[in-house]
């Protein structure tokens, strides 16, 4: 797995982020970004709501009401090299 900073600078941070951590490494909360790990069901679940096929990626999700959220942007592929 790349290093969180690294992929983090990849990505405008107009907001925080919340970054789902898919190898279950526990890694640590800073000042903008937000882990969160869960069982394979869950993450299996959220993967194809947003139909995610390459890892790692970067998108947008808004609040559409008190629990639910929608996708608001495309799906970014974040280039490991460079």
């Amino acid at each position: 797995m790349v290093e969180l900073k690294k992929l983090t600078k990849k990505i405008k941070q107009d907001n925080s982020i919340l970054a789902i951590d898919l190898y279950q490494q526990r890694f640590q909360k800073s000042k903008n970004i937000t882990p969160i790990s869960s069982g394979m069901n869950t993450l299996l679940k959220f993967i194809q709501r947003f139909n995610i096929y390459e890892v790692p990626c970067a998108f947008r999700i808004k609040k559409v009401n008190n629990n639910r959220y929608k996708q608001d942007s495309l799906i970014e592929i974040l280039t490991i090299g460079g």
